[in-house]
């Protein structure tokens, strides 16, 4: 298997020493395991476009599957193995994000032609892998078979003028991939992705919003 690790980064942010820490300990775990893995970081203006060169990258060489990784949320290394291995072409490990909730949603009709996003509550005791409708793209592994199947852009920012609804890169994606594929992603337990969503070089907050203080 090869696989392509995609790491869009903001131009004003950069790369912290925790997100390069947890990077070498991915490579080395898949490494060892016997996957072919390269890593791309891609620094633009706007993260969809970001999003768009690494695909390219991707299928432009040849890539079996893309994990997604955001250079400010780290997670337990072996996490991405399961996310490799899971029955369905789409797996993600969720993490807190900035508005309190866990990245992982249902998407549901609003009854007026627009949509919703219903936040999940997945805890330790949940099952390995439940299912979603969509999930954050800051850790997320992607058969590359997906975007061979869909046609570009893949992510998009854009405004639905009927409904007066915006529609982030990340959600247009995975609407495109519930509709279009009828793909079912797979969210990981987070107790088995430990991930972490770093607001500072030294400071993360968990998925139970606790507060996570690194040493570099």
């Amino acid at each position: 298997m090869r696989v392509l690790i995609g790491i869009p980064v903001h131009p004003e942010l950069g790369v912290s020493p925790l997100f390069v820490r947890f990077l070498n300990q991915a490579l080395s775990t898949l490494a060892s395991n016997g996957i072919q893995v390269d890593y791309l970081f891609m620094t633009t203006p706007s993260i969809e476009t970001a999003r768009e060169s690494i695909v390219n990258a991707l299928l432009d060489g040849g890539y079996d599957k893309l994990i997604f990784l955001d250079s400010d949320v780290i997670l337990d290394a072996s996490a991405l193995l399961f996310m490799l291995i899971t029955d369905s072409p789409i797996a993600c490990c969720p993490y807190m994000t900035k508005r309190g909730e866990l990245s992982v949603y249902y998407i549901t009709s609003d009854g007026t032609g627009g949509f919703k996003q219903v936040p999940l509550t997945i805890d330790m005791f949940s099952p390995q892998f439940t299912p979603v409708d969509a999930c954050g793209l800051g850790a997320v592994a992607v058969d590359s078979d997906v975007f061979r199947k869909m046609k570009s852009p893949y992510f998009l920012f854009s405004f639905n003028e009927k409904t007066r609804q915006y529609i982030s890169e990340d959600v247009y994606f995975f609407l495109r991939v519930k509709n279009e594929l009828k793909i079912q992603p797979l969210s990981l337990n987070p107790n088995a992705c430990r991930a972490v969503h770093l607001v500072s070089p030294t400071i993360g907050i968990d998925t139970t919003g606790k507060l996570i203080y690194f040493t570099l």
